[in-house]
C-alpha cells in the first residue's frame, strides 16, 4: 500500500527508468476508496504508535 501510494504522488515525467510500475488493480483500489484508505492509516499510525511504547508479542 504504501509504496502504490507513493509511486501516485510523482508527477508524470519525473520516474526514471528504474521507477516500478504500480499494479493497475492497487491504484484502482486506493483511488475508489480514499475513504478507507484514511482509516486504514489511522489504524497503521496507531499500531506503530502503541508498539514503539510497548513489547508486544504477534
Amino acid at each position: 500500500m504504501g509504496l502504490t501510494g507513493s509511486l501516485l504522488n510523482v508527477p508524470p515525467g519525473q520516474g526514471g527508468a528504474q521507477m516500478p510500475v504500480p499494479d493497475a488493480a492497487n491504484v484502482a483500489i486506493l483511488k475508489n476508496n480514499p475513504q478507507a484508505l484514511q482509516e486504514l492509516v489511522g489504524v497503521l499510525r496507531q499500531s506503530v504508535g502503541a508498539d514503539s511504547s510497548s513489547t508486544q508479542v504477534h
